[in-house]
């Protein structure tokens, strides 16, 4: 794990109320029942397959990033998990946070691969480093 990105979550989610990186067993439980429902493979260091995918935004410009993202997370819970995988394998560091700072929060830090759900699991949105935004659901 990207430890100086960890460090500046944890700086960032110092002002968010109830934003908390999420313990190691706790993440585990959460990512496995993920995994579980949409037959993940979280040990390949790509477990997202696009092909997947309901829809694929590429996006080029942050700009265009900013217009595409926060309409996708419409549907999601006031509660969201931020699944830090910056292309590095498992296991990785998962954030608990209210759905109305991600966007803020995903700004105000280098560029990084993650990808997004809620308790329900019903949607997964995951930013790729290829600038894509891909969305996945049951």
């Amino acid at each position: 794990m990207d430890q100086e990105l960890l460090d500046n979550i944890k700086d960032l989610l110092s002002d968010v109320p109830s934003g908390r990186v999420l313990s190691p067993s706790e993440a585990e439980g959460l990512l496995a029942r993920l995994a579980s429902a949409y037959e993940l493979e979280v040990q390949e260091l790509f477990p997202w397959k696009l092909a997947g995918a309901r829809a694929v935004y590429a996006y080029d410009l942050p700009s265009s990033w900013e217009l595409l993202f926060p309409p996708l997370l419409d549907l999601f819970q006031e509660e969201v998990y931020l699944a830090v995988t910056n292309e590095e394998g498992y296991p990785w560091a998962v954030v608990a946070m209210p759905l109305a700072y991600v966007v803020e929060l995903v700004l105000e830090l280098p560029y990084f691969e993650y990808f997004i759900f809620d308790e329900g699991m019903d949607r997964v949105v995951y930013d790729t480093h290829q600038e894509m935004l891909a969305v996945f659901g049951k």
